[in-house]
């Protein structure tokens, strides 16, 4: 906890507004927000750089797409107008070892990582107490349970499939009732089973502000397919 709260204090990024204007500058009419996840080498995040991603998304959790925190620093200093980076975690359970949260942490100080994505349990109050530019990502398991959108104090939260025992990156999408529910509590933002067939229909129902791809997007766990890629940006794009 210590360490934690030392790391916490000395985050060296410009602030919780400066992340959140910054992003919502880059938002065009017509199109949404767009964030590439489960990147592990450079090749794949400057492709999604290149085609436009607004967000990049690094894993530091147990995953077959976990991202290492040297190949983070390897990237080296953002781009001015280029895609801010977010650390995806999940809190370790009691007693046992959450070493991949504390390199995202590290990396956030840094300012390897512009912000940090809650993708596990995590209650109001421990996202609350990261004093630095965070949301929460959410599983409902059914249309009443978006109403713990919320109770969480960040400006947006990410809904995603719920799959009992896995985290993210299952593949499986979010049912349309579900999706109705959260609309309910201000703007949308989506993740789980987005892909280059599906992306198109899925905005053009729900309007998401925000859109979040990873395993639709692969040809393996944590290598990006680079053709899928290219069409994910088509459809976004309306081309």
């Amino acid at each position: 906890p210590a360490l934690i709260a030392d790391i916490i204090r000395g985050a060296t990024y410009r602030g919780e507004a400066g992340f959140w204007a910054e992003l919502f500058s880059r938002k065009t009419a017509g199109r949404p927000l767009v964030k590439i996840c489960g990147l592990t080498n450079g090749e794949d995040a400057e492709l999604a750089a290149g085609l436009g991603a607004d967000l990049l998304g690094f894993v530091f959790a147990a995953s077959p797409r976990a991202a290492d925190a040297e190949f983070v620093r390897s990237l080296g200093q953002r781009p001015a107008e280029g895609p801010g980076r977010v650390g995806v975690v999940v809190s370790p359970a009691p007693g046992t070892p959450g070493g991949a949260k504390l390199d995202a942490l590290r990396l956030l100080k840094e300012g390897a990582l512009d912000a940090i994505q809650f993708h596990g349990n995590e209650g109001p109050e421990e996202c609350y107490r990261a004093a630095f530019p965070y949301y929460k990502a959410l599983r409902p398991h059914a249309p009443e349970d978006t109403a713990s959108i919320k109770r969480y104090g960040c400006p947006r939260v990410l809904i995603d499939a719920f799959v009992e025992g896995i985290a993210g990156g299952t593949g499986r999408q979010v049912s349309p009732s579900i999706i109705e529910a959260a609309r309910c509590y201000g703007p949308l933002w989506l993740a789980g089973g987005l892909n280059p067939d599906n992306v198109r229909e899925l905005v053009a129902s729900f309007s998401p502000e925000l859109i979040d791809a990873s395993s639709g997007l692969e040809c393996k766990p944590g290598k990006k397919d680079r053709e899928k890629m290219h069409r994910f940006f088509e459809a976004v794009n309306g081309g």
